[in-house]
């Protein structure tokens, strides 16, 4: 049977093309898919099999575009209003229209598509955690919590009932 010999461009392409740098290493891609690269070269991850860490892979990558579309909304309304940073330079901004496409010529609309383009992520976000929390392994772990502190409140109860009944009793 023939061997399949894939590009580094090739597996992009097949996972999203879109990575996102997590380290100086790695890179993770919407699907879970992993790029590391230690300067030797790249190792090609496809997304894991074992659905939890497959989502959580997803879920490190929508966290990431999540936070950098913020970043980009915050310093894009600093530069429309004038904010400076911390050595009272003025904030400046870089339209990404690879990450974001071509910008709107006015500022205003750029900060509005930039606006969406957050909410819509944090949408994405918050779909991968409610199919995290509706794993049964997680379901089964919070159950666990939740005896678990059910069981130490009762403790403390006890204690602070024995406490209080000990203090209560004279000579």
């Amino acid at each position: 049977m023939p061997r399949l010999v894939e590009t580094e461009q090739e597996f992009l392409i097949r996972h999203g093309n879109r990575p996102l740098k997590v380290s100086s290493q790695e890179w993770v891609l919407a699907d879970g898919a992993v790029v590391h690269n230690d300067g030797y070269g790249a190792s090609l991850y496809e997304p894991p099999d074992d659905r939890r860490a497959c989502l959580e892979r997803q879920r490190q990558y929508a966290a990431g575009k999540a936070q950098r579309a913020e970043r980009d909304f915050h310093k894009l309304q600093g530069a429309l209003t004038g904010a400076v940073d911390e050595f009272g330079v003025p904030i400046g901004h870089h339209w990404d229209a690879e990450e974001y496409g071509p910008g709107p010529p006015d500022g205003l609309d750029a900060l509005r598509l930039l606006q969406s383009c957050v909410l819509e992520r944090r949408a994405v976000l918050e779909k991968i955690d409610a199919q995290i929390e509706s794993l049964p392994e997680v379901q089964a772990e919070c159950a666990r919590a939740a005896q678990l502190q059910q069981e130490q409140d009762a403790a403390r109860s006890r204690a602070e009932h024995v406490k209080h009944e000990a203090q209560s009793i004279t000579i």
